[in-house]
């Protein structure tokens, strides 16, 4: 079982103190001696003698009480005791090597030489602490430079720049850009949103990336002085320190590049609508119609399930065997209620399968889409209405063609009728008149069969009109009526039949000649 951050630094400190206190005794054990053990001395002279050993020990004693509270990381803690141990080892073995010599070699104790022995060893020790404490500075200064360039060349850009020093237990400003000051209030506050952003695994992981110099970069959301805009965070450490690090906080805000690049998405989205609208006006069919619908939807919003429900019932589903959510399709226009007739009116709601947009397709019926998680916005939202919307069009056009198909049937009906049974009538009267004037001589009754014929001929030419018209208007053809007439005309017989007299037989074609 291994221990914690603060049990670590718990047993660091211990043991600078117990180190503190075992060399307590010493001049502890020596004032007792010299007042205990004759000759005697004065309490006084042996304080002031064993005053600076005493003070020595009891630094160690409270410098290993501070360092177990201080909140450091404990490998910086374990470093220091190991110094103190190394050291104060060290300085062991020299006098006990010197006192040995002394006083078993030599039989002769030299207080002087020892003394200046330890000045010697303190001298080298300080020399060693000078030469570290200047390189720890000359690496300060140069950090500091550096970190002051790059402030410099940060105060000249666009970017919000702070800089920072990240550790374990916390974060510390040490500069901010004008940027940066003009749009965020606390760098640690924005720092924590972008580790937030990152998805590590903990804090702590996130601070031992960094202390590694691994740099990275991550798309966040902030609040921008109440407004919230998308930057690009990057994290670029450039000096670390145990479980600690320094580093640049850089963001950019790409607000206007994602709108603009969602407006492209959106326009090229409309475009295949538009697209789609044409392939759906040469749509033979609903069935092709329907296809068409399901395919273009794939396109404007990724979905993994769909249905498509037209006039009651379900004409295209993917993944689904009916409504993915039956309250909204039933809202939007189900039994309970009339199918909304406008356009628009989307709905999007969540499931236990993820979000679903409903959409009514005009007054015919609903299209619903189970969308993946984070695909729904606003400008997919419209243009699965605007889908909606072509269908509903198509639908309508594809009615309106079934009526005009069927009042053309009506109208071919009629023109086999006045083409056949009418037209058949008028050459029976015709034929009955012809008989008839030739079987009398009556002035009288011929004037009233000419009168006969003239209107059956005129009934037929009307009819023979009429039949043409319509077919032009069911076959597109654009005939003239003059044509109508030469062509009606040129049906005619020439002549009635043999026994009419010339003189008759101009008068015939005189009335047939009459509009």
């Amino acid at each position: 079982m291994t221990l914690s951050e603060r049990g670590r630094r718990a047993v660091a400190g211990g043991a600078v103190s117990l180190l503190g206190a075992l060399l307590l005794l010493v001049p502890l054990f020596d004032m007792w001696q010299d007042v205990a053990v004759p000759p005697h001395k004065s309490l006084l002279s042996t304080t002031v003698e064993n005053a600076v050993p005493l003070g020595l020990a009891l630094v160690l004693v409270v410098t290993g009480v501070w360092l177990a509270t201080r909140p450091w990381p404990a490998r910086d803690a374990l470093a220091v005791t190991k110094w103190t141990y190394a050291v104060s080892l060290g300085f062991g073995v020299v006098f006990a090597w010197v006192i040995g010599i002394q006083g078993f070699v030599q039989g002769d104790l030299k207080p002087l030489v020892i003394a200046m022995d330890a000045v010697l060893i303190g001298g080298l020790v300080a020399v060693a602490v000078g030469f570290y404490d200047v390189r720890r500075r000359r690496q300060r200064r140069e950090t500091e430079h550096a970190r002051a360039r790059t402030s410099a060349l940060f105060d000249n850009t666009d970017d919000d720049v702070a800089t920072l020093r990240l550790a374990s237990d916390g974060v510390e400003t040490l500069a901010t850009n004008a940027a940066f000051d003009a749009n965020f209030d606390r760098a640690p506050a924005v720092l924590s949103r972008v580790i937030d952003a990152a998805d590590t695994d903990s804090r702590a992981a996130f601070v031992r990336a960094v202390a590694d110099g691994d740099p990275f970069e991550v798309e966040v959301e902030l609040d921008d002085r109440g407004e919230r805009r998308e930057f690009i965070a990057q994290i670029v450490p450039y000096e670390a320190d145990g479980d600690a690090a320094e580093l640049f906080l850089v963001l950019t805000d790409v607000t206007e590049q994602k709108e603009l690049a969602r407006e492209r998405v959106a326009r090229s989205r409309i475009e295949h609508l538009h697209t789609v609208a044409s392939e759906m006006a040469n749509a033979p069919d609903a069935d092709a119609a329907y296809d068409l619908t399901m395919s273009a939807a794939e396109r404007v919003v990724p979905y993994d399930r769909a249905c498509l429900s037209v006039d009651g019932e379900t004409v295209r589903t993917r993944n689904a065997d009916g409504p993915l959510d039956a309250a909204a399709a039933d809202e939007a226009g189900g039994e309970s209620r009339p199918l909304v007739e406008t356009d628009g009116g989307a709905m999007v709601t969540d499931t236990d399968a993820g979000p679903v947009v409903t959409v009514p397709v005009g007054g015919r019926g609903v299209l619903q889409l189970g969308a993946r998680p984070g695909a729904l916005d606003e400008s997919r939202t419209d243009a699965v209405e605007l889908l909606a919307t072509h269908l509903r069009e198509t639908l309508r056009r594809l009615d309106r063609e079934e009526t005009i198909r069927h009042e053309r049937e009506q109208m071919e009906f009629l023109n086999r009728v006045l083409r056949h049974d009418l037209l058949n009538g008028m050459n029976v009267v015709r034929m009955q008149g012809q008989l008839l004037e030739s079987e009398t001589d009556d002035e009288a009754v011929l004037e009233r069969v000419d009168t006969v014929i003239d209107r059956v001929d005129s009934m037929t030419e009307l009819i023979n009109t009429m039949r043409s018209f319509m077919k032009t208007v069911l076959e597109g053809a654009s005939t003239n009526s003059n044509r109508w007439r030469s062509t009606t005309r040129s049906r005619r017989p020439s002549s009635r039949h043999g026994t009419a007299t010339p003189g008759r037989r101009s008068r015939w074609r005189a009335a047939s000649s009459r509009p």
